[in-house]
C-alpha cells in the first residue's frame, strides 16, 4: 500500500480535513467547537510558537484572592491596595 504524504487518510484518499469532518458530523456541540478553535487559530498558533502563557498573571490574580479570603473584606479601597502592594513587594515605605 502506498501512502501519499497526506498520510493514509489523506483528501486524496477519501479521507477528510478537520473542518470537513466536523460539518460531516453535524452534531451542534462539535461545531460549536469547531468554529471556536477557527477564530482563536492565530492566537493559538502564536502561543505554541512563541511559548507565552498568561501563568504569570493568573499566580498575581491568585495571590490578591488569596488576601481577600485571610482579609475577611476591607473597610477602605485603599487599606486593600496597601495590602496587595505590600505582599507583592511594590510598596514605597519612604525610607
Amino acid at each position: 500500500m502506498h501512502m501519499s504524504r497526506r498520510g493514509a487518510l489523506g483528501r486524496a484518499q477519501g479521507g477528510c480535513t478537520a473542518r470537513a469532518c466536523t460539518r460531516s458530523l453535524k452534531l451542534e456541540p462539535v461545531i460549536k467547537v469547531g468554529k471556536m478553535i477557527r477564530s482563536y487559530i492565530w492566537g493559538i498558533m502564536n502561543a505554541i510558537r512563541m511559548k507565552v502563557t498568561n501563568a504569570m498573571l493568573e499566580a498575581r490574580n491568585l495571590g490578591i484572592q488569596r488576601i481577600k479570603r485571610i482579609a475577611c473584606g476591607f473597610r477602605n479601597r485603599e487599606r486593600f491596595r496597601m495590602a496587595i502592594l505590600f505582599h507583592f513587594g511594590k510598596l514605597d515605605l519612604g525610607f
